[in-house]
C-alpha cells in the first residue's frame, strides 16, 4: 500500500505573511525588515518536501502576479519566510543579470534548487545575497 500524498500547503498563510511584508517593507525599508525576521528554522513536526514547497511557490506567483505592485522582492521573502516557519530550510536570493542591459531579480532556493523559476538558468543571474547567509 502506498502512502497517502500529502494535502497541498495552504495559500492563505502565506498571503497573510505577504500582505505583512509588503506592508513592513514600504514603510521600514528592505535592511530594517530583513533584520527583525528570525534566522534560526523552528523545530516543526511536518516539514515541506521540495515539491511541496513548490507547488505552493507556483500557486502564489500566479496569484501574485495579478496585484498591482507586486515586484518578486516582496513575494521571495514573503515565500522564503512562509517556508522557514513551516521548517524548510529555504533561501532568499537577490541576483543580476547583464544580459541585454541590467536587470535584478530575487527568488526562493531549498537545497539551491529554484522554486518556481524555470527561465532561471537562461537569463545568466549572479546570486549577490543570499538569506540567511548559509
Amino acid at each position: 500500500m502506498s502512502p497517502a500524498a500529502a494535502p497541498p500547503l495552504p495559500l492563505l498563510p502565506l498571503l497573510l505573511v505577504w500582505l505583512s511584508l509588503s506592508w513592513r517593507l514600504r514603510r521600514v525599508g528592505f535592511a530594517a525588515a530583513l533584520a527583525e525576521l528570525p534566522r534560526a528554522l523552528p523545530a516543526s513536526s511536518r516539514v515541506p518536501d521540495t515539491a511541496a514547497a513548490s507547488t505552493l511557490a507556483r500557486r502564489f506567483h500566479r496569484l501574485a502576479r495579478r496585484v498591482p505592485g507586486s515586484a518578486c522582492l516582496d513575494q521571495a521573502l514573503a515565500l522564503s519566510c512562509h517556508l522557514r516557519r513551516l521548517g524548510a530550510d529555504a533561501h532568499l536570493v537577490i541576483a543580476a543579470t547583464r544580459q541585454a542591459g541590467f536587470a535584478a531579480h530575487a527568488w526562493v532556493e531549498i537545497a539551491a534548487q529554484p522554486l518556481d523559476e524555470p527561465d532561471l538558468d537562461s537569463a545568466g543571474y549572479k546570486a549577490l545575497s543570499r538569506w540567511p547567509e548559509a
